[in-house]
C-alpha cells in the first residue's frame, strides 16, 4: 500500500514539474524556466562590421562583408559613442524602412541592437 501511495505522490509531482515551465505568476509574467527556453530557442545571428563617417550623404556607415560581397548599411538608431571612424562593430540588425538621408548611396538601412565594440590588432 506504501508503495501505491508512492508511486502516485511521484506521478503528481512530475506531472506538475511538466506544466511548471508553461505556467505565469501571478502579475502575469513569464517563469525562469519559461524564459531561458525562449532565449535559447532565438539565438541572435550578430555580424562584424566597420563604422565609416562623412561630413554629407550618409553622415554614418557601417561596411559589412558578406561572403565576398561588401555591404554598406545606413544604421538609423546608432549611438553617437559608436560613430568613431573605422571602429568595428559586433552587432544583430533588423531592416529598417526608414529613409536614407538625401545623397546617401547605402545598400541597406538597418536598426541596430546588442553592439558591442570588437577590439582589433591596433588597439
Amino acid at each position: 500500500m506504501k508503495v501505491h501511495a508512492m508511486l502516485i505522490v511521484l506521478a503528481v509531482l512530475v506531472s506538475c514539474h511538466s506544466h511548471r515551465k508553461h505556467l505565469k505568476d501571478d502579475q502575469g509574467e513569464v517563469t525562469a524556466e519559461e524564459t531561458a527556453e525562449s532565449t535559447e530557442e532565438e539565438a541572435v545571428e550578430r555580424f562584424v562590421g566597420v563604422v565609416h563617417t562623412s561630413e554629407t550623404g550618409c553622415l554614418v556607415t557601417i561596411e559589412m562583408t558578406a561572403g565576398d560581397k561588401t555591404i554598406l548599411c545606413y544604421p538609423v538608431n546608432i549611438e553617437d559613442k559608436y560613430k568613431v571612424e573605422d571602429m568595428v562593430l559586433k552587432f544583430a540588425y533588423t531592416e529598417s524602412r526608414a529613409q536614407q538621408p538625401e545623397g546617401c548611396d547605402a545598400d541597406m538601412v538597418i536598426s541596430i541592437s546588442d553592439v558591442a565594440i570588437m577590439r582589433t590588432s591596433d588597439n
